[in-house]
């Protein structure tokens, strides 16, 4: 693990990803979100199995109030859906979480914070 990075397990679902150390970590009914000072990540466990993974992250996605999609990226086992919440960059990650069921990654950032966050929001979806 880097320098300066703290390994996060998701209690549903037992899945470590590394965040920031100076993130605070804050569990919702909803999800676990780690907070930084201009963005944050949530990650959640839906409760989609994963036999209806394209059809519930399009579901997904377009319930979202106030989100503007830019940018989707569908591989086999993971979509990605790039653009705004209100003023706010976000990104959506679901991909399988080990147990059947789609498990969700998204990213927050204030937009002029955004070159300086998206290495940490790689970092973090690449340490799944």
């Amino acid at each position: 693990m880097d320098e300066g990075l703290r390994t996060i397990r998701s209690k549903a679902s037992g899945i470590l990803f590394e965040v920031p150390a100076s993130w605070k970590p804050v569990q919702t009914g909803k999800g676990l979100q780690i907070q930084g000072e201009h963005g944050d990540v949530f990650f959640a466990n839906l409760r989609s199995s994963f036999t209806d993974f394209f059809k519930s992250t399009d579901a997904y996605i377009t319930s979202i109030n106030q989100y503007s999609e830019n940018e989707r990226t569908v591989l086999d086992d993971k979509v990605v859906s790039k653009g705004f919440f209100g003023n706010a960059y976000r990104e959506f990650v679901f991909f399988e979480n080990g147990l059947g069921r789609i498990a969700l990654i998204s990213f927050t950032v204030n937009p002029e914070f955004l070159d300086e966050y998206m290495h940490i929001f790689e970092k973090i979806e690449a340490s799944l």
